[in-house]
């Protein structure tokens, strides 16, 4: 059956047809002028006649004979040329006179020849091509770039390109990023100067303004070539279109180039695909039948032609170009999917979009003969890490060879980073290990002198809870830091371990306290408060992203003398953005992590802060057998033994420093001791008992103390110090007799034995402190009126979480929750009893009623349901107690709820400034100056982003893309509009699209994904024991009642899950038959009936002056918005778990004419898991496809299978009118002695078009020789079946960190010739700064001359954070070019809501405006999430604070302090409650009530002070009736000191009373506290009272009296009448205000200066060194037995 094909398609393919004859063209006059002719600098007059016969007549000035070349053959008439053709304006060399010269003229007969006007168009570039030698002899004029001349007759010539970038620029979408690539690139030119590095296809919309940059970047990258139109401008790279012409005829861009590699001549010619370009056309009616005699004669002096283009699978493609033209070798293509054909002996190739792979060849050079070529392509998976891909750990060596070995991490380039800013998020990081260690982990090497015995210290703290300083009884993070590195100093066998809550850390202080955690010498923590340490890991095994990946590094392994010291981090559940912590990995995997570590690890330890939570610490060690030491936080002190584990936990706020010594014998720990330090030990460790106690072991474990430890300067450095140190109490006598403990030591065998059990609570009569009340011992939390979530046991087995509301004094169960969980397992009496007539809540009690036995612990949040045999004969059984804490999420009580405000907008501010130069400053060969403006706005809940540009030069205003979202956080679906996707409907000069999605997605809501739900029925006749084993290991037992059990939530390992369940009767002790199960696991796959999706509609936009497409709306500068609704495309993506071992996706795409559907399965077995994928890509009008399918396997037969190790992955790739390509890749990883990891790689390619067939194998290894300093090598072998002689390479790099603040790099790949190397140091002079300096481009000889310096490239930075920006500071030299590039950015935002204005560093999402009012204006504001302790001070340059540490989609309590207008008032705090949606912000106004301080002396009628006098404050008010009443103020309370004196803080206007004791009388005190008017608000704001001195004459006439014999003989008169005899104060005083003063004046006077005070009036002989000596033997005979006086104070205090 014929094809049928549509009008449109033929005509297109017509017009790209002429695209081909231009190239033919093009060729043809390469190939009719020998290349050593040089080429005359004239204008010349030239003749185009119709095709039968070509006339060039030469201009009056020209003086060369015309060449004449005769045709192979009949077909190809003959051509005569006398001179070229003109050039196009970008090809006119420097230097050349052209305006001397007579203009170009060409004439041709009417109606078929084209004539040239002769006036030239002004060129695209700025600046002309610069020729290296002398005038070329080539067509156009075109000067060859000579890129290598080393003599070398033999080399490899590496060809790199990538096509489609779709704007996809950074590392995101599966997209490597332009700012690694660009490493990479660097990386390979360092290495070779043989390499080609060439981009097609369809770059993406760029904004006007963005222009100057986008050129900048190509040419920064190193790009040698290009297609046209989206970027322009550029200085070195080369935009190339042969087929692109104005109106006049010229070459709108060059139309070629040539490279010659010693010797080797390599053209490239650009062909573009129609385009909608103003003034430009694509077709041409010019040398219709020359193509393939021209591409005979341009291999006369091209040894390797490239065609450069973007056609595609259009409707005339790629693959008609190769099959209409003879002769080329390489069409490099664009605009399609992945593509590697062979076509009429010409190769196509077409990497992935995005950047999602980078394309390339590698050309084995003899002779300038092509002697072999090897494809060499990388996903953007593989290179964002490299040790950890399969398919690199094939290619690895040979990619090395050729100049692209990789690290094991690939940072962005900072000159790509200063021009267009880093990635939002880092890559994700795969799972394989190079080292031979789960997820690639490397150990560390701690020690390793050789010794088989000695003693291991591991110290720990816990919940630092922000009190970094010496304060509130903590020992303080500098003194810490002094004790760890004096240990560090007598011993490298020391492990340094922090958990639990550290604080709330500012963004702006997050490198600080990286740099803090590396400073101390911590060796790892747990996660969230503290990031990005260097030295330091940061470990959390259950911590996933949202694709189920690492958030961070789940362990770590230490080595000590080949003693192998495992550290696993287990965090509880928080409130993180896009980060769950409830997986089914998590206690699935423990287990199965815990058995698999201890094949290699020697003691496991695992650090957490689970704490003493719903499920702690104590849970986590009955649950996982085999965890030799639990470090934990979030609770007390603790030391506990729980199967066979020890558990520990010091005091919190570094009250405590916990320690254990491991002493280890031939890798066996024979003895454990502990050592626990309190802060107040350390801060005088020659007066401490327990010190004294635990001294001489402490000095032999490395911890010996001075007598006084100072702080650290460095850490000092960072976070500075306390202005005061802390009060120290003062003592009455001296301290009781010290009490020694004697110091535990015990083996881990005699733990139990030894280790003291907890007493039995004393009685109640018996208990000193039964009067006592202890907060929060019985009392209740209070909460806030709204839905909670409790965890729900089911006869006393978890199974889920319910919602419970909470109604003042009510507690509603959700009854659709409930009956969720049980309504299936009660018989039909029972489900009508308990939920008949029910609404949609129930109480607990209203459950009791109804014959539920019920326990409701609202301290614990958890529900506790019984149901009797009868109701419930089927019983839930939980294999896992794993759930989500949410208690932490909820608000405190008293939290102010704050509504968003209606509308908020932050603007990031981008300053970027470039100056390039010549090192003889001459000029400024380039000036660049942008203001890039990032605006993200809420308006009514909606989110809005718009970003533009200001320019120093026009357009001055240069709008950017925008669009907006809104999501519904119950159901985590987001609806997204505006500038959105890249459709696949191609229209002609479309900047973007424009559309509307709606995507579920978990992190844009508050719902999470379902869990597995494999469930089995256990029907136990009699009392049994259970136990369960998971692959031959038992994680669960139980002793279970007869009845019938339903097993759920069990714990799945990836791969292989064999689970024997084992029934034991009590009765008999005899096992009855096992039960088998079998289940194959992957984390990838989504529970049954678990489901996300999206689904999108756009349609491209254009802008230009003209109206095009459906509509068009009027824009700036007369311009134009025109829309293209015809060639809408629409998307449909949904994953979908069909079973628990089967999750399908499936994605979607449709414009006019085009489909593309891609499918994918991933399912587990008892082998591992497979993921399938397929893809195609069809055009509609002509049904052709193109399919592609990757399969890969994991295996996960048991623990110990060297098949786990494994890695194995297959493509199959079949373009359109191809019979396609294979390649499998097989990787194996381990490690040698635990020491050299290595990793083993093998690959083998075939296309089946050409029978050629390629292999490669490689070997890498890496090991650590001493501290800080890390070696990595390579050797690869790659060959193919038509080359016998196969190629070996190799690779060395190496990396030293000199110290925390300095580190220096090496990297050297060495070539048959040489070496190429790179050098690179980093400083961090101080905590805000850092400085880079970096050299590249060292070449090495192997001929024995000195290495090659003088033509690299020598760069140094400066970045620098402050408060409110953040600066950048890069100079570049090159001493190649002798040009210089100078180049500053400035970061800042601004942001605004409700009137309010604030400026910070950068502004992410969601932020909180501060705003104090009143006395607050001039004090300092800080803020903290409300869970934490330590808060951040926000400075306020616009009067309001900027806060932007909020999460979206959920509850937010934030705690906002407040000091007071001077330093010696005390301020106010307040706790808000927010949920915010994205975007959504929020201001608040704090004030606080004008208050005074009050003072006043009492003396005693002797004359003495009332020393340690108190008494409650009353506050005088009057009723109605005119009576006085007296309330006590609780927020007031009178304490004197040694002289009598009492001060009141906070006390507001009005009239008080205090009791004052007087012999056997009590005395009413009165004094009156004025109001204070706006203009003396928190001016002069002490009053002191009056002294007053009982008896003393001058109060005399005003102390007032009480007749007790006038009050006793009216009480017994109105007692008869029954009236209540009323209580009065023996005598009144009122005293009066004397004086008002400020704060300072008075606390001077109170607490004067050493040089004001008189009692330290003498002279400097006053006191010499013998008043310092002390004799213990005669202080001893004069203290004697010291015993403590019966009564050293009276210290009395007014009755209630």
């Amino acid at each position: 059956m014929g094809r049928k094909t549509s009008k449109s398609a033929v005509f297109l393919g017509f017009l790209l047809s002429i695209g081909v004859l231009i190239i033919a063209f093009f060729l043809y006059h390469m190939v009719t002028r020998p290349p050593e002719r040089p080429v005359p600098h004239i204008e010349e007059q030239v003749i185009v006649l119709p095709v039968e016969e070509v006339r060039v007549e030469p201009s009056p000035i020209a003086a060369e004979e015309p060449a004449v070349i005769e045709p192979e053959t009949a077909a190809a008439p003959p051509v005569v040329f006398t001179e070229e053709l003109p050039s196009e304006p970008i090809s006119v060399a420097i230097g050349e006179d052209v305006g001397a010269e007579p203009p170009a003229v060409i004439e041709k007969e009417p109606a078929s020849v084209l004539i040239v006007e002769e006036t030239v168009p002004e060129p695209l570039s700025e600046e002309p091509m610069i020729p290296e030698e002398e005038p070329s002899g080539y067509p156009f004029g075109i000067v060859p770039i000579i890129k290598s001349d080393d003599g070398s007759t033999s080399f490899d010539l590496v060809i790199v390109h990538t096509n489609d970038v779709k704007g996809n620029i950074y590392t995101e979408n599966g997209g490597l990023g332009l700012a690694r690539l660009s490493t990479l690139m660097k990386m390979g030119r360092g290495y070779s100067d043989n390499l080609l590095f060439l981009n097609t296809g369809d770059v993406g919309s760029i904004a006007p303004e963005h222009e100057e940059i986008a050129a900048l970047v190509v040419d920064e990258m190193g790009y040698d070539a290009y297609l046209p139109f989206e970027i322009q401008g550029t200085k070195n790279a080369r935009s190339l279109a042969i087929n692109a012409l104005d109106e006049e005829g010229y070459f709108v861009v060059q139309p070629y180039q040539l490279y010659i590699y010693n010797g080797f001549v390599v053209g490239v010619v650009g062909v573009v695909g129609p385009k909608d370009v103003p003034n430009v056309t694509f077709d041409s009616d010019l040398v219709l039948e020359n193509a393939r005699h021209a591409v005979d004669l341009a291999h006369t002096f091209v040894d390797y032609l490239i065609v450069l283009t973007d056609l595609g699978d259009g409707p005339f493609s790629s693959v008609d170009l190769a099959e209409s033209i003879d002769g080329i070798d390489l069409i490099i293509d664009g605009n399609g999917g992945e593509t590697v054909l062979d076509v009429n002996n010409t190769l196509i190739v077409r990497g992935k979009e995005q950047l999602r792979s980078i394309g390339g060849l590698v050309l084995t050079i003899v002779d300038r003969e092509v002697m072999l070529t090897q494809l060499l392509t990388f996903g953007a998976e593989d290179l964002l890490n490299p040790s950890a891909s399969e398919i690199l750990q094939a290619y690895g060596e040979m990619a090395e060879h050729y100049g692209t070995t990789l690290p094991e991490e690939i940072d962005e380039d900072p000159e790509i980073v200063a021009l267009i800013g880093p990635s939002p998020e880092e890559p994700m990081i795969p799972e394989e290990e190079p080292s031979g260690y789960p997820f690639g982990i490397v150990p560390i090497i701690k020690s390793d002198d050789g010794s088989t015995s000695f003693d291991l210290v591991i110290v720990h703290t816990n919940d630092v809870k922000g009190n970094i300083y010496t304060e509130n009884g903590g020992l303080g993070l500098a003194r810490l830091s002094t004790l760890m590195k004096m240990g560090r100093g007598y011993s490298d066998n020391l492990l340094f371990l922090n958990t639990g809550d550290v604080g709330s850390i500012a963004p702006e202080h997050e490198e600080i306290a990286a740099l803090v955690v590396d400073e101390m010498g911590y060796d790892a923590y747990l996660p969230f408060e503290i990031q990005g340490t260097k030295n330091a890991r940061s470990l959390a095994i259950n911590a996933l992203d949202e694709e189920g990946y690492f958030v961070v590094q789940p362990y770590q392994l230490y080595i000590y003398n080949g003693f192998v010291v495992g550290v696993v981090g287990v965090v509880g559940p928080k409130d993180v953005p896009n980060v769950t912590f409830d997986s089914d990995l998590v206690l699935e995997n423990a287990r199965h992590a815990v058995d698999l570590a201890h094949t290699f690890v020697d003691y496991l330890i695992v650090l957490t802060d689970l704490g003493d939570g719903p499920f702690s610490s104590v849970d986590l060690a009955e649950s996982i057998d085999g965890i030799d030491l639990i470090i934990d936080g979030n609770g007390g002190e603790t030391v506990l033994d729980v199967n066979n584990t020890l558990i520990v936990r010091g005091k919190e706020q570094l009250r405590s420093i916990g320690g254990l010594v491991l002493t280890i014998v031939d890798r066996e720990v024979m003895l454990t001791q502990l050592l626990t330090f309190g802060a107040e030990d350390l801060l005088n460790p020659s007066a401490s008992e327990i010190l004294q106690a635990y001294g001489e072991m402490a000095e032999h474990y490395g911890t010996t103390l001075p007598e006084e430890i100072d702080e650290d300067p460095e850490i000092v450095a960072l976070i500075g110090t306390l202005v005061e140190e802390p009060p120290v109490e003062e003592f009455v006598g001296p301290p009781p007799p010290p009490y020694v403990f004697d110091p535990l030591v015990f083996t881990e065998e005699e733990y139990d034995f030894f280790y003291p059990t907890a007493p039995e609570p004393l009685p109640a009569d018996d208990d000193f402190w039964a009067d006592f009340f202890v907060v929060g011992e019985d009392s209740a939390v209070a909460y806030d009126d709204g839905t909670y979530y409790f965890r729900l046991f089911v006869n006393e087995d978890l199974v889920g979480t319910i919602e419970i509301v909470f109604e003042g004094e009510e507690r509603l169960v959700n009854v659709e929750d409930l009956q969720f969980y049980v309504a299936e397992h009660l018989t039909m009496a029972a489900r009508i009893r308990i939920f008949s007539d029910l609404g949609s809540h129930v109480t607990p009690e209203e459950l009791e009623r109804r014959g539920v036995e019920t326990v409701y612990d609202e301290q614990a949040f958890v529900l506790y349901l019984t149901f009797s045999i009868q109701d419930m004969p089927e019983r839930i059984l939980s294999l896992s107690s794993a759930t989500v804490n949410r208690r932490e999420q909820y608000a405190i009580s008293g939290a102010i709820p704050l509504k968003p405000r209606w509308f908020s907008l932050a603007a990031n501010l981008n300053l970027f400034g470039q100056l390039e130069y010549p090192d003889d400053f001459s000029k400024f060969n380039r000036t660049l100056l942008n203001l890039s403006v990032s605006n993200r706005a809420s308006l009514f809940g909606v989110a809005l982003n718009y970003n533009f540009t200001l320019s120093h030069q026009e357009p001055y205003y240069n709008p950017g893309s925008w669009n907006g979202y809104y999501d519904f956080v119950d159901a985590s679906i987001r609806l997204s509009f505006g500038n959105i996707g890249s459709g696949l409907g191609k229209i002609l000069g479309a900047q973007s699209s424009i559309g509307i999605s709606l995507e579920k997605n978990y992190a844009f809501g508050t719902t999470g994904a379902k869990r597995t739900q494999i469930e089995e029925t256990l029907t136990i006749v009699e009392e049994s024991d259970v136990e369960i084993f998971l692959n031959d290991k038992s994680f669960y037992t139980r002793r279970l009642k007869p009845g019938v059990y339903r097993l759920r939530d069990f714990i799945l390992v990836q791969g292989a899950n064999r689970i024997r369940i084992e029934v034991t009767p009590t009765s008999t002790g005899k096992p009855e038959k096992p039960i088998y199960l079998n289940f194959g696991y992957d984390y990838r796959l989504l529970a049954k009936g678990d489901t996300t999706y999206a689904i999108g509609l756009s349609m491209p936009q254009s802008r230009g002056p003209n109206k095009e497409g459906s509509f068009a709306l009027l824009w700036l500068g007369g311009d134009y918005l025109s829309y293209h609704p015809k060639a809408f495309t629409a998307t449909y993506r949904q994953e979908l778990g069909v079973t628990d071992a089967l999750t399908t996706s499936i994605d979607l795409a449709f414009t006019p004419g085009t489909l593309q559907a891609s499918l994918g399965i991933v399912f587990a077995t008892m082998i591992g898991s497979t993921q399938i994928q397929g893809s195609a890509h069809v055009e509609t009008d002509t049904w052709k496809a193109s399919y592609n399918v990757n399969l890969g396997q994991r295996f996960g037969l048991s623990e110990t299978s060297f098949l786990n190790r494994l890695g194995l992955s297959g493509n199959y790739n079949r373009p359109v009118d191809s019979k396609g390509s294979a390649s499998v890749s097989l990787s194996y990883s381990d490690s040698l002695f635990n020491l050299l990891r290595y990793s083993l790689s093998g690959s083998g390619a075939y296309t089946f078009d050409t029978a050629l067939a390629t292999w490669s194998v490689s070997a890498s290894t890496g090991f650590s020789p001493f501290k800080g300093f890390s070696i990595n090598g390579s050797i690869s072998l790659t060959g193919s079946s038509n080359t016998s002689k196969p190629i070996l390479t190799g690779q060395i790099s190496g990396s030293y960190s000199i110290s925390s603040k300095a580190s220096m790099s090496n990297t050297n790949s060495i070539q048959a010739t040489g070496v190429n190397s790179n050098l690179s140091m980093s400083l961090r002079p101080s905590k805000d700064d850092s400085i880079t300096l970096s050299y590249s481009g060292v070449r090495t000889e192997f001929d024995g001359s000195p290495p090659k310096f003088g033509a690299g490239v020598l760069a140094g930075s400066w970045n620098h954070s402050g408060t409110f920006s953040s600066l950048n500071l890069r100079h570049q030299y090159s001493l190649a070019q002798k040009n210089m590039t100078t180049t500053v950015m400035i970061n800042t935002a601004l942001a605004y809501a409700g009137g309010a204005f604030g400026l910070g560093r950068s502004v992410s999402d969601s932020f909180l405006l501060v705003k104090p009012t009143g006395l607050l204006k001039r004090g300092q504001v800080s803020v903290a999430r409300s869970l934490d302790s330590s808060p951040t001070y926000l400075p306020r340059p616009f009067g309001s604070a900027l806060y932007n540490g909020l999460s979206t989609n959920t509850t937010n309590t934030v705690a906002v302090f407040s000091s007071g207008p001077t330093e010696f008032s005390t301020g106010s705090s307040f706790v808000y409650s927010l949920s915010p949606r994205g975007r959504e912000s929020f201001v608040v106004r704090i004030s606080m009530q004008p208050a005074f301080t009050v003072s006043g002396v009492l003396i005693q009628k002797d004359g003495t002070p009332y020393i340690q006098y108190s008494s409650p404050i009353y506050r005088i008010t009057t009723n109605e009736e005119g009576e006085e009443k007296h309330d006590r103020d609780d927020t007031l309370y009178l304490f004197t000191d040694q002289d009598g004196r009492f001060i009141l803080n906070e006390v507001k206007a009005g009239s008080y009373l205090f009791d004052l004791k007087v012999d056997d009388d009590w005395y009413g005190v009165r004094f009156d506290v004025p109001e204070q008017d706006a203009k003396t608000m928190g001016i002069n704001t002490i009053l002191l009272l009056e002294s007053y001195q009982v008896d003393d004459p001058a109060f005399e006439g005003r102390v007032s009296y009480f007749d007790k014999v006038a009050v006793l003989l009216e009480a017994q008169i109105e007692d008869a009448f029954h009236v209540e005899v009323a209580d009065e104060y023996d005598a009144r005083l009122t005293l009066n205000v004397i004086e008002q003063t400020d704060e300072e004046s008075f606390w001077n006077a109170i607490f004067p200066s050493f040089d004001e005070d008189p009692f330290f009036g003498f002279d400097d002989g006053f006191v010499t060194d013998d008043d310092f000596y002390f004799d213990p033997l005669v202080f001893d005979e004069m203290i004697g037995d010291w015993e403590s006086p019966p009564t050293e104070q009276t210290v009395t205090t007014a009755a209630p």
